[in-house]
């Protein structure tokens, strides 16, 4: 006889473009339809993204939405559709969404903190936070936000760091990567013979792009070969940055692209200049395309880091925010082409513990386990 399917709700605050949502999109690809039907529900209304059509039409999965409602008629509202989809597991993909614990009592509830707590508990109401912490079980995907949870009283037995998912590109050879660099160089009319450091996001304050052009900028002074690559909505106060340093034709800013990580095997460092971060796809990302990085040691850096060893390590992440130590170490990996590829071969071995099969065991013994 085949055992019954379990009824998963994946609960989310907004469904738009950004990285949490694209974890979500890859955490329902991956799961075993065979044993779980999931079910998308949105704690607002529909913002027609990317990653909601893809759920939609490529996987097929029903998503609804809780819209523009005051919190009572909201909590209402989603207790009804746990009941009447006969709900066996909720999993809230957001901090904030798993404040909804309290409109389901009896249904098993799993919860989620995927960026920093302390700005978390800036960006929602007092109350709001203290029912955001009511899951008994949680998922994060770094360990310093399983201590930060720990350190809120929640019980460590409770937590479950389970990491994002990505799937490396295990073909993409040095020839390939070579030739893509050469094509995307030509493209943006960026020098063949430049030392390229790329960054990624949109100008929000916890990117800091102004600590990427003021090390840049300090870096540049001694090594004429760096050209600045920024993909993304970067905005007129960076850009304003940039002319007023001279930095002008040094740089290329891109603009909002489709896949940011398609244009990174242009770059032969990738600047993760952020003032915090959870579990920064970006860098991964970076890692996969062959890029040597250097990074804020913020949020989940250093796990991303650690099959690098110390001594990469050391070289890599910039403890702290003193320009010129960064600018430092920028020089360094731009004048040691050897280091870099040094880096690059460990590209694999560096981000196994991000792979779909990895990651998916992590949630179904979560799963499971709330059973």
């Amino acid at each position: 006889m085949q055992k019954k399917k379990i009824k998963i709700i994946c609960l989310i605050g907004q469904i738009g473009n950004g990285g949490s949502e694209r974890q979500l999109y890859l955490f329902l690809k991956y799961l075993d339809r065979k044993r779980y039907s999931p079910l998308v529900i949105v704690s607002s209304k529909s913002g027609g993204s990317r990653w909601e059509r893809q759920i939609r039409e490529e996987l097929d999965i029903r998503v609804r939405f809780l819209g523009d409602l005051p919190k009572a008629a909201k909590f209402a509202k989603f207790a009804w559709a746990v009941f009447k989809n006969r709900t066996n597991v909720v999993f809230s993909w957001s901090f904030y969404t798993n404040a909804l614990c309290m409109s389901c009592p009896g249904t098993r509830f799993i919860g989620s903190l995927r960026g920093d707590l302390l700005i978390e508990k800036e960006q929602i109401s007092s109350s709001n936070f203290r029912y955001s912490l009511k899951p008994r079980h949680f998922v994060v995907n770094t360990k310093i936000l399983a201590d930060e949870l720990k350190l809120e009283g929640v019980p460590e037995e409770n937590i479950s760091v389970i990491y994002n998912i990505f799937k490396a590109e295990e073909d993409y050879c040095e020839v390939r990567r070579t030739e893509d660099c050469r094509r995307i160089r030509d493209e943006y009319k960026i020098p063949q013979e430049s030392v390229v450091v790329a960054g990624i996001g949109r100008s929000l304050p916890e990117k800091d792009f102004s600590f990427f052009i003021s090390v840049f900028h300090e870096a540049a002074l001694l090594d004429s070969r760096l050209f600045g690559l920024l993909i993304g909505d970067i905005g007129e106060e960076i850009k304003r940055e940039i002319r007023d340093k001279n930095l002008e034709n040094r740089f290329v800013l891109t603009g909002e692209v489709e896949s940011a990580q398609k244009l990174l095997p242009a770059a032969d460092i990738f600047f993760l200049s952020s003032r915090n971060e959870g579990l920064p796809n970006a860098l991964i990302e970076a890692i996969d395309s062959g890029c040597a990085p250097l990074a804020t040691d913020v949020g989940g850096v250093r796990e991303v880091a650690e099959p690098y060893g110390q001594e990469i390590i050391e070289r890599t992440l910039i403890s702290g925010r003193e320009v010129p130590d960064a600018a430092d170490k920028l020089l360094f990996l731009a004048g040691n082409p050897g280091f870099r590829k040094g880096i690059s071969s460990r590209r694999l071995k560096t981000l196994e513990k991000f792979s779909p099969d990895t990651v998916m065991s992590g949630y179904y013994q979560i799963l499971e386990k709330s059973e």
